[in-house]
């Protein structure tokens, strides 16, 4: 007897608490996918205690939402039938679970990091805020919800201390609008004998056109982001995430079908778990996640190990540049460095004199040889040495005379402005210096996130 009622009050509190909801929480471990680390032992881990504390959050947004719907839920012919609007639960017992679940909140926040807490306590104001004012505005509670699968990606990504792809995070936001969206369209069809599907919500039978074509497009766009993440991430396995994005798109023309011909009773999640189709399709998007999750391939892990990373500079891109260095010991500049780089010694024409002042500010000029039999070299005392065979000649002895020197070339607005009689030339940044390809190349790699990407596609 014991044991029953043991078992009818476990049944009833996770009812409570929606654990069929749980799923929707298996968002925190896309990141991780997407970073291609899903297998690593540590961030598989991290992204589980991230996953529970996820769990715990949402279980205790459900609770709070029936808390303030307790009126509303009670003259609505399918929510009554819950637990606190039905009377099961008390409403006291309802509330102590509120401390045990932020406690296991909190207990994942301190396994995890500030991050990880920083994320949860948005995406529970978020929730709070939805379930008081927002879900009452037209529309605005769709993306509100949206937002709040968005803090579950985020919540993954700083769980297991992985940057978050802004396209991924677009997708999210929108797929799921879409998806709140065909809830509403769903409760409203499901009732639209009474006027009003829900009481507390704004939309009306007038609104089922509306949302319908707000729903499908949402839906559609949603796609694009997720179809360019592969290219713009460069990830291994861009086919799997393409089939993810053809399965995501049928499936969404599926389910919106399905809400049209009335088969969603007003809970997608429930009808997202009973449907065949629907099955099916999560399987195969899941097996295609997992290989999304792999790690890159051996022959990538390879260059990756050879140095093939990305590079920081045009310096890194010179494997056989040579680097003199000479500091001033005395004089009013004591303590400046001159740093004269030769990208290709074996071309012996472009140099980069860097000089470093000793007040921390740091001035670079690009010099170019007209004759490649001239050998440049930085001399004592910070003095650029040119020679041709017995001839020697010194020009811009000491860092203060060199940097007024090539202040002034500089001055002058010239492409290519000499210095040293002539014997080098100082290359400018002028306007017509540079093609329009270049300069929006350029562009793209100083202000556009994974400009790099979009120059190498």
């Amino acid at each position: 007897m014991l044991l029953s009622l043991s078992q009818s009050s476990a049944r009833l509190y996770l009812q409570q608490l929606r654990w069929h909801h749980w799923p929707k929480n298996l968002l925190v471990f896309v990141p991780a996918i997407a970073a291609q680390r899903l297998y690593e032992p540590g961030v598989l881990m991290l992204a589980l205690i991230g996953f529970a504390g996820m769990c715990a959050a949402a279980s205790s947004i459900y609770l709070i939402n029936d808390l303030i719907d307790l009126r509303h839920d009670r003259m609505h012919p399918v929510k009554r039938d819950r637990p606190l609007a039905s009377g099961r639960l008390p409403i006291p017992q309802a509330l102590a679970l509120l401390p045990l679940l932020w406690g296991a909140v909190a207990v994942a926040s301190i396994a995890l990091s500030a991050a990880y807490a920083v994320v949860v306590v948005a995406y529970l104001a978020l929730m709070v805020v939805y379930s008081v004012w927002l879900k009452r505005l037209r529309f605005v509670d769709a993306f509100a919800l949206g937002a709040g699968y968005v803090c579950r990606l985020a919540a993954g990504a700083a769980a297991a201390g992985i940057v978050l792809a802004p396209t991924l995070a677009v997708w999210c936001l929108l797929m799921f609008a879409s998806l709140a969206v065909l809830k509403r369209y769903a409760e409203l069809a499901a009732h639209a004998q009474d006027g009003v599907a829900d009481p507390g919500r704004s939309y009306h039978t007038q609104d089922l056109r509306l949302l319908e074509r707000t729903g499908r497009l949402l839906g559609a766009v949603s796609l694009v982001p997720l179809a360019l993440h592969p290219l713009l991430d460069r990830a291994d396995h861009a086919w799997a995430a393409w089939a993810i994005c053809l399965l995501l798109g049928v499936w969404m023309r599926w389910i919106w079908q399905a809400a049209v011909a009335a088969r969603i009773d007003g809970d997608p999640v429930s009808f997202v778990l009973r449907d065949r189709a629907s099955r099916h399709v999560g399987t195969i998007v899941a097996s295609l996640l997992l290989i999304l999750g792999a790690p890159a391939a051996s022959a990538a892990q390879a260059g990756a190990d050879d140095g093939a990373h990305p590079v920081s500079g045009i310096m890194r891109l010179q494997p056989y540049r040579q680097v003199e260095r000479v500091q001033l010991a005395d004089g009013p500049d004591a303590g400046a460095t001159l740093q004269l780089v030769h990208l290709n010694p074996a071309a012996n024409v472009w140099f980069v004199l860097s000089v470093q002042h000793a007040r921390g500010a740091q001035s670079d000029y690009h010099l170019e040889n007209p004759d490649p039999a001239q050998a440049v070299a930085l001399g004592v005392g910070g003095a650029l040495v040119l020679s041709i065979g017995d001839r020697r000649s010194v020009c811009m002895t000491g860092s203060p005379r060199a940097g007024s020197v090539l202040d002034q070339a500089r001055r002058t607005g010239l492409p290519y402005a000499p210095v040293c009689e002539g014997r080098l030339y100082l290359r400018n940044a002028v306007r017509g210096s540079r093609t329009t390809l270049e300069a929006t190349t350029q562009f793209l790699r100083d202000y556009v996130w994974r400009g790099e990407q979009i120059v190498g596609f």
